[in-house]
């Protein structure tokens, strides 16, 4: 490998300086190299005695030896390099952990160099934001070596944490200099007018990548994340008021629209989260208006395409994290009730419509196959026509709405369980569509059908249809099989048309005033339900007192009277 190296090097050598290439140049060239070789080969198999003797003086350390070995580290260091308790403010607990995972890097970049240094090289990158001055890393490696030097004797596992140790500390310097840019600089300092004065200096092709991505080999970091997680919401709302601006020269048009929805696609989702105030200029920025009049109007662009779909051309999230915020004006927003309004009128409507029609149906076969003939007596006196017809209905019932809501439930915890979407409820683990109330309803709904249909007079009476009995034939429900069942079976099916009626309020969508109203009487209904829990509470307490009083009123005489009375009032 080295011999083909050394020619690939030799031949890009020559068609770089091609004119000033000469016999000297290779000579040189050729010495250089085989110290190289010599030197690489020398140290070709000592990592595996490093790592074997790093890992034995690591194991054999006692708790109370690593105890000592966490404030001899920070003790050194503190006396090296003062300003660095300035960066170390966290808790001793912390602090000793930063050593333990330092003494486990040193260990792992024997085993895994690649991996090793990509996850290098992103602490690094947070140690930007948090604006460590790299002069702190020498006085931190002579600290920790010296600690080490001091509690072993073995030279190989020594070496072997030095080398390891400086080589981190390389990669952290390079990482911190490389993704210390002056728009992660005026991240830390929170100054709008830094960050303005740092992309001022940047092109307007590179303007929005400077404010979106800091990259150090294979790993990058966004500014603009990170302002917004560290709190530093002024320069964020800078930076997406900047990235949000129309620009443009000779021959083209800069907006940075397009960059940051294909950096962070979830940009809406995280702005709610972290900072919802940030929510206010970003959909802003999204609106275009002409400063020409023309007839008493002006040009309105909405930039909406990154809210209605992602990147791979699915429906976007956006509205519905946005709905999750729970901000009345925000959802008042103009960019945010044109792209609603858009899903709404082409897309979303129609497959609403279709359930709730769907939902209307099944309401209608149901007050037919159920509501209609529910008295014994009239059961006693219905047509075979008339069975039959029930029959159909409730077959329907069981086969087109039982049935289908099953196999709805299933595929809902199928999809929670895969998309990891688990709630506890006294730390009972549920998939979360059960937090919502149309579908407790639903699976309500669900529960009363499958009773029904165990208790279905149908299927009871099917073997004995044309027995000795009143109203026997076809498809009979009066046998005596089934009058036993008949009381509890009316009970379930009065309070599954119930429900039916209940889900059916959802109709309501389709009109602002209905939707309103409903909406309305809903949280008039919380109010209503306190109300009658307070009078409860009186009545009780009243008849109780009444009852104990020496009185000779017999409209409160006794607690049961008493409350009647109370009641009545």
């Amino acid at each position: 490998v080295l011999s083909e190296f050394k020619a690939v090097m030799l031949a890009s050598l020559r068609s770089l300086v091609a004119k000033e290439w000469g016999s000297q140049h290779e000579l040189a060239w050729n010495w250089f190299w085989e110290n190289v070789t010599r030197l690489l080969k020398a140290e070709n198999f000592k990592p595996q005695v490093q790592l074997k003797a790093l890992e034995e003086f690591l194991t054999k350390l006692s708790p109370t030896e690593l105890s000592s070995l966490y404030r001899s580290v920070y003790k050194k260091f503190f006396a090296l390099a003062p300003s660095g308790q300035d960066f170390l403010k966290q808790s001793s607990a912390r602090l000793d952990y930063i050593v333990d995972q330092i003494l486990s890097m040193t260990v792992d970049i024997y085993r895994e160099p690649r991996d090793m240094v990509r996850k290098i090289s992103a602490i690094g990158l947070r140690h930007v934001g948090y604006a460590v001055p790299t002069e702190l890393f020498p006085p931190y490696v002579t600290a920790s070596i010296e600690v080490v030097r001091t509690m072993t004797t073995d030279e190989a596992a020594e070496t072997a944490f030095r080398w390891s140790l400086t080589l981190i500390s390389k990669i952290l310097v390079r990482s911190i200099n490389e993704g210390s840019t002056v728009v992660m600089k005026a991240v830390n300092t929170n100054q709008e007018k830094a960050l303005r004065r740092a992309v001022s200096m940047a092109p307007r092709g590179k303007r929005n990548m400077a404010m979106l991505n800091v990259a150090v080999g294979t790993e990058s970091i966004s500014p603009l994340y990170w302002a917004i997680e560290t709190g530093s919401h002024r320069v964020a709302k800078a930076m997406i008021i900047d990235l949000l601006t129309i620009r443009a020269d000779r021959d083209h048009y800069y907006y940075g629209n397009e960059a940051l929805f294909t950096r962070h696609p979830d940009i809406i989702h995280k702005l709610c989260v972290d900072a919802p105030p940030l929510l206010w200029p970003l959909l802003d920025g999204l609106i275009w208006r002409s400063r020409l009049v023309s007839q008493g109007m002006r040009r309105v662009n909405y930039y909406i395409q990154h809210l209605v779909q992602d990147a791979e051309g699915n429906m976007n999230k956006a509205l519905e994290w946005m709905a999750g915020a729970q901000d009345p004006k925000l959802i008042a927003h103009p960019i945010v009730e044109v792209f609603s309004d858009l899903m709404w009128g082409d897309l979303v409507s129609y497959r609403v419509f279709a359930r709730k029609l769907y939902l209307f149906f099944s309401l209608i076969i149901f007050i037919l196959g159920h509501g209609l003939y529910m008295k014994y007596s009239e059961l006693l006196e219905l047509t075979d026509m008339e069975r039959v017809f029930i029959f159909v209905c409730r077959s329907f019932n069981y086969l087109g709405g039982m049935l289908q809501l099953l196999i709805r439930f299933v595929l809902l915890c199928v999809a929670d369980i895969r998309g990891g979407q688990i709630v506890r409820i006294y730390r009972v683990p549920l998939p979360r569509f059960i937090c919502s109330m149309k579908e407790i309803c639903f699976l309500f709904l669900a529960v009363l059908l499958i009773c029904m249909c165990s208790l279905e007079p149908l299927l009871w009476c099917l073997d004995n249809m044309y027995g000795d009995f009143p109203g026997s034939g076809l498809f009979t429900t009066t046998c005596p099989e089934a009058a036993a069942n008949h009381d509890a079976y009316v009970l379930i099916s009065g309070a599954a048309l119930m429900l039916y009626w209940l889900l059916m309020i959802d109709v309501s969508i389709f009109s602002m005033r209905a939707s309103a109203f409903s909406l309305v009487c809903f949280q008039v209904l919380v109010e209503f339900w306190l109300y009658l829990l307070g009078l409860l509470f009186l009545i009780i307490a009243f008849a109780t007192s009444l009852s104990a009083l020496k009185h000779e009123i017999p409209a409160v005489t006794g607690i049961n009277a008493a409350a009647l009375t109370l009641l009545r009032v």
